[in-house]
């Protein structure tokens, strides 16, 4: 009797050692890492996302930001609660959905304040979620604000140089064939009117001709 209590217990022990380990490689929250001047009313995305392929009912978790983001700027894809006061949010699935794989959330920032070069953090933290048959924990990645405020006008290619090369991206931007993210769209807004449009593209050409100078105003304060 003593033998089986034991042999029992044994393959208890290493059931639940298993089910610790598949908790554990259930899936990770990532928060991803976007790079912005500041000012200006400057905008960038940063998404956080679940890269698990254990299928989720619901997923908890607290969202933390260095760089202050708006409620009505956080975008999720999923039924939810989120409480902007401690950034908790609480997603699930429709019935009979799950999710897996996917991004979940998207958080803009809007710039209008000055900030410092440097990294603001953005961390994930007290995150557990449901599948269908368990409560787990999931791993968390941190993500970031990188603020770089030493950005070069007319450089929408974001090699360095403003040329060709970027009169060219900006026209097919203009009639929907490029998409800029929050570093192209501050770097083609030449005349800093807070829009990319055809007076920016129309003065990136003749800066090419050297018929336009370009002028950076909040560099100048």
């Amino acid at each position: 009797m003593k033998k089986l209590f034991a042999l029992l217990l044994a393959v208890a022990m290493v059931f639940s050692l298993s089910a610790v380990a598949f908790a554990e490689d259930s899936g990770t929250l990532v928060a991803g890492t976007v790079r912005t001047a500041s000012g200006n009313g400057q905008t960038v995305e940063l998404a956080i996302s679940y890269d698990g392929e254990l299928p989720l009912s619901s997923v908890r978790f607290v969202v933390e930001s260095e760089i202050p983001f708006d409620a009505d700027n956080v975008d999720i894809v999923a039924s939810h609660e989120f409480n902007p006061e401690n950034g908790k949010i609480i997603i699930w699935a429709p019935d009979g959905e799950s999710i897996v794989e996917k991004e979940i959330v998207t958080i803009t920032y809007v710039l209008d304040d000055w900030y410092d070069d440097g990294e603001y953090p953005v961390t994930v933290t007290f995150v557990d979620a449901t599948s269908e048959l368990e409560k787990i924990t999931l791993a968390t990645v941190d993500g970031a604000v990188i603020i770089d405020n030493d950005y070069l006008l007319g450089d929408v290619t974001l090699d360095g140089e403003v040329n060709n090369a970027d009169l060219v991206m900006m026209a097919r931007y203009e009639v929907n064939l490029e998409t800029f993210n929050g570093q192209q769209m501050l770097n083609g807004d030449i005349d800093q009117d807070g829009d990319v449009d055809n007076t920016d593209l129309v003065n990136l050409a003749n800066y090419i001709i050297h018929l336009y100078e370009i002028v950076d105003k909040y560099a100048e304060e």
